[in-house]
């Protein structure tokens, strides 16, 4: 599986990427929090941002929609974007 990784402004997609993620059903990423992590790392680097902090609300919304949302409070210092959206896709 892979996820997308799409930074949002004004509801405007602006940039985008997608990682190589280890694993082959979506319920997979509750224990492999570690692997999604490092996946985010590198798609924060590819996207010039700082990885956000993720948290257990993120976590469970990946393994059960295949989907969640960061917004700029989930990350350190300032970003420049309303939102950045991660997606796991085949």
């Amino acid at each position: 599986m892979r996820i997308w990784c799409r930074i949002i402004v004004d509801q405007r997609k602006v940039k985008e990427c997608t990682v190589d993620i280890p694993i082959q059903k979506r319920a997979e990423i509750t224990g492999s929090e570690e692997m999604l992590l490092k996946a985010l790392s590198e798609a924060a680097k590819l996207l010039d941002i700082e990885r956000p902090l993720v948290s257990n609300k993120h976590t469970k919304e990946i393994s059960e929609y295949g989907l969640t949302a960061f917004s700029p409070s989930d990350f350190m210092d300032s970003v420049g974007f309303d939102k950045m959206t991660v997606e796991l896709i085949q």
